[in-house]
Formats: C-alpha cells, sequence, structure tokens
C-alpha cells in the first residue's frame, strides 16, 4: 500500500509534462497543415523529392545550378522521393506527406523511450513518464512535424536500441538492430556512433559473437545504397563532403545548451531525475549499453552545434536518450517517497513554477499561412525557400549554405551575380534582421541587389526588390496577399545590404 501510494506521488511530479505534451501534440499536428516553412530551409529538402522524383537521381551536384546542395543521407532522400510520387509531385501534398512522417516518427521515438525503460526497470508507470516526456520534448517543435531527417533518425536509433535490449544473447536480433541502426545513419549522419556505443558495450562484454553480428548487420544495407549510389554516378560524395565547409565555432555547443536549457528549463527536473539515475546505476551491466549510447549520442549532436546556425534539432536526441536513465532515478525517489512525502510535492511545485515561468512554451501560435498562388508564374531569389519552392525556376534554397560556401571561396556565385546584373529575378525577398541577411548572402551579392533592383515594399520582416530598369512584373497589392497583411512602400535600402 504505501509503494503504491509512492509511486501514485512520484508520477504526479510530471503532471505539468502531461499538459505540456497535449499542447506539443495539438501545435505539431496543425503545422502538419501549414502553407508556410516551420523549419529552415524546409523547402531545400521538398524540392530535393521533387527533383528526384522527375531526374530519377537522389542526388544532384552541389556546386551547379540549381544550387541546392544535399547534406542528408540517401534513406532520408528515397523517402521523400516515394512521398513525392504517391502527390504525384504536388510540392504542398509533398510536404503534407513528408510532415506527417515525421510526426509519427516522434510519436514512434516517445513509445520506443517508453518501451526501453519498461525493459529495463519493468516497471509500467515509468515507462508511461518516459513516453510523456519523449512528447513533451520542447526541443523538437518544429522539427517534430517537418520535412526534415532529424526525427526520423532518432527514431530509428531508439528502434535499434531497443532490439539491441530485448536480443538477450540472439544473435539474429542483434543483426536486426544493427541493420535497423544503419538506416539512422543513412537518414542522417548524427546518430552513427550511437552504433559504435553498442559495438564498444559488446567488446568491454568480450560478446564477440554479438560484436560480428553487429559488424555483420551494419555492413548489407550501407553497402548495397553505396554501391547503387555509385554505379548511378550520383554525387553522394560531394554532397556529403560539401559539409566540411560550413562555418565553425567551437563554442557553439556550450552556447546552444545554454540557450537551450534557458528557453525550455522545464527539461532541468527530468534531467536531473536522469542524473540521479547515472549515479544509482553507472556499474551495473544491464545499463552499460543504454549509458555508452547516451555518451556517445550525445556528445556526437552537441558536437554538431558547432557548425554555426546549429539549432535545437541537436538536442532532441540528447533528449530522448537521456530519458532512459530516468526510471533508475525514479524508483530511488519512490523509496525516498515512503518516509518523506514531501520530496515529489517539492518537485511537482518546482515544475509548476517553471512551467508557469515559461507559459509561452504552450502557446499555439503559428507562423501566418502564406498565398504562393502568384509566385508559380515569378522568377525570384528568396530566403524563404517555401516560396522560392513554389516560384517558376526554384534555385539557391538555402542561401545560407552557400553564404558559407561563399565565405570558403569553394563556390563561385558569379551564375547568381550574373542574373542579378541582368535584372532577370522577377522579385527577391530577403529577411531584414541583419544578422541573417548578411549571413545568408555573400557581400558581392548584396553589392549587386544593390545596384540593379530597387525596394518595392516591406512586409512580415521581409524587404521585397524589383528590377530598377524593366517594368514589374509584381506589385506591392501581390506582396500583401502573399503574406496576408500590408506591404509598406520604401524606397529605403537596408544599410546592410552594401559591401562592408
Amino acid at each position: 500500500m504505501r509503494r503504491t501510494r509512492a509511486s501514485s506521488l512520484t508520477a504526479l511530479m510530471f503532471l505539468p509534462y502531461l499538459v505540456i505534451a497535449i499542447a506539443f501534440l495539438r501545435k505539431l499536428f496543425r503545422i502538419i497543415f501549414l502553407r508556410n516553412e516551420v523549419t529552415y530551409p524546409e523547402g531545400a529538402s521538398v524540392y530535393s523529392f521533387l527533383m528526384a522524383l522527375h531526374t530519377g537521381r537522389l542526388y544532384s551536384p552541389p556546386y551547379e545550378f540549381p544550387f541546392n546542395v544535399q547534406l542528408y543521407g540517401p534513406v532520408f532522400y528515397w523517402t521523400g522521393s516515394v512521398l513525392a510520387r504517391i502527390a504525384h509531385g504536388d510540392p504542398l501534398t509533398t510536404t503534407i506527406l513528408c510532415r506527417s512522417i515525421t510526426f509519427g516518427a516522434y510519436l514512434g521515438c516517445a513509445v520506443c523511450a517508453g518501451l526501453i525503460c519498461w525493459k529495463l526497470e519493468k516497471r509500467v508507470l515509468w515507462a508511461w513518464i518516459a513516453v510523456v516526456l519523449g512528447l513533451a520534448c520542447a526541443w523538437a517543435v518544429p522539427w517534430a512535424a517537418s520535412a526534415r531527417p532529424d526525427v526520423l533518425a532518432v527514431f530509428f536509433i531508439l528502434l535499434a536500441l531497443r532490439i539491441y535490449l530485448g536480443a538477450e544473447g540472439r544473435i539474429w536480433l542483434v543483426f536486426v538492430a544493427a541493420a535497423v541502426a544503419s538506416l539512422s545513419w543513412l537518414t542522417k549522419q548524427t546518430t552513427a556512433l550511437v552504433l559504435f556505443a553498442l559495438a564498444l558495450d559488446c567488446l568491454i562484454g568480450r560478446r564477440w559473437k554479438e560484436l560480428g553480428a553487429l559488424v555483420a548487420g551494419s555492413v548489407p544495407i550501407p553497402a548495397f545504397i553505396l554501391a547503387a549510389l555509385s554505379l548511378r554516378r550520383e554525387p553522394f560524395l560531394a554532397n556529403y563532403w560539401a559539409s566540411r565547409n560550413a562555418v565553425i565555432s567551437w563554442y557553439g555547443p556550450v552556447k546552444g545548451a545554454i540557450f537551450g536549457l534557458r528557453a525550455n528549463s522545464v527539461a532541468l527536473v527530468p534531467i536531473c531525475v536522469a542524473l540521479l539515475g547515472v549515479v544509482l546505476i553507472w556499474r551495473r551491466r544491464d545499463y552499460r549499453s543504454i549509458l555508452l549510447a547516451v555518451i556517445f549520442g550525445s556528445v556526437s549532436n552537441l558536437a554538431a552545434m558547432a557548425n554555426v546556425g546549429a539549432s535545437t534539432n541537436y538536442l532532441i536526441l540528447p533528449w530522448m536518450l537521456t530519458l532512459l536513465m530516468i526510471p533508475a532515478g525514479l524508483s530511488r525517489i519512490e523509496q525516498w517517497t515512503m518516509r518523506r512525502t514531501w520530496i515529489p510535492v517539492a518537485i511537482l511545485i518546482a515544475s509548476t513554477v517553471l512551467l508557469a515561468h515559461q507559459k509561452f512554451l504552450l502557446a499555439q501560435t503559428l507562423p501566418s499561412d502564406l498565398d504562393a498562388s502568384r509566385v508559380s508564374s515569378l522568377t525570384m531569389l528568396s530566403d524563404q525557400s517555401y516560396l522560392e519552392l513554389l516560384s517558376r525556376e526554384p534555385q539557391l534554397l538555402d542561401p545560407y549554405v552557400y553564404g558559407n560556401f561563399s565565405l570558403r571561396k569553394v563556390w563561385d556565385d558569379a551564375p547568381i551575380l550574373q542574373r542579378i546584373d541582368g535584372e532577370h529575378y522577377d522579385l527577391i525577398l530577403m529577411s531584414m534582421d541583419p544578422r541573417f541577411g548578411s549571413w545568408a548572402w555573400g557581400a558581392d551579392m548584396r553589392a549587386e541587389m544593390e545596384g540593379h533592383y530597387r525596394v518595392l515594399c516591406e512586409a512580415d520582416n521581409r524587404i521585397a526588390m524589383v528590377p530598377q530598369h524593366r517594368v514589374d512584373s509584381v506589385q506591392a497589392e501581390d506582396l500583401t496577399r502573399i503574406f496576408k497583411e500590408p506591404c509598406n512602400a520604401s524606397a529605403n535600402m537596408p544599410q546592410y545590404l552594401g559591401r562592408g
């Protein structure tokens, strides 16, 4: 009786997270059907899917027109191309299907976390708490309903972990776990070290047959896919190695972690419970593989935040892995609660206060739907990849990445400069944020814009520019319909556009 009461009180500590999870699920479901960009640059991924459908090739040369670098794994682009085929090549339907698959993978991540926790502690209540906390991940919004690879890769690696834990010496299950894990890093490369953690677990435990099964299971799928890409002469490696040209800031992981915790302070309570669990189980053999996965998975994703422009999507895997440490911590808190009922009450109050302080997490506000019907007849240049995707001649859908390439002198922006100089574009749309604008567009490109385009109007923190020396193909009223708010006429060229 005392244990049942203690268990109930321990579970009530996480009542605020149930509220958060419900709010997030509702918001993510609405995001699926949003006619706007939800993550930057979502449109670049969707364009890759459509190109794969029309050309029959997953990858295109990253430094050639239409200048759309593809940094992720072939499983991601193949999945997207299948969805594009189902959608008959319609960009909006393809986007909705991709977001739906990602949302389903997010639900799958939470379920896998719960199943792993049940396997470790055999407590159904603790497993349900892990599911709720998995769905209450603020860092996954809006990534968990976007055409991006992060959540799908996390789902595959958590599924692999669950299969590996359930193998219990059955070699064929270890082989399957390795195969599923290979699908994860073939979706996005940042999960690869989790597979290495499982191999290290076998090595430490001197389970040579299981180690052999892991190695054998991790080879066939990558070997088949990479061989197929090579035979088809697809520029997979050219796109993959392009990521080496990203601008690096080694303060990025520290800044990213601090920013993530400040924006999501309610995560501190589960993290503390997980740390308590680590203290309790770090010597237990049944937890060794999970602990290694937590360490390697978290380090690899936090290290990826050294890329300038990295966002909270790199915190999704560390969060899901951290939840696997929570059951051990909950069991100890349950023991304390039998003697001191104030402990879970105090934690509940702390969680509630943190949520009240960050009630914006519960907000259901979304970007406005954009009316993109007008842009289909326009040739444009924009850092709003959703609109660029639907334009007459999509190109340079991720100007931020190509701005980095230009800084590193690995990409020649002459073709774009020539088009700007010849007033080829009917419309140029760019962010009015000087920080983003400076990164997204190279100095030469901004100077050409200033010399050959004039400001038409400003709307939705964007500036619209049209050619100086030919009849406008777009009017301020068109921009008003697109953004559903007035596009105010302006003759002022933002100072940050010019050189220097």
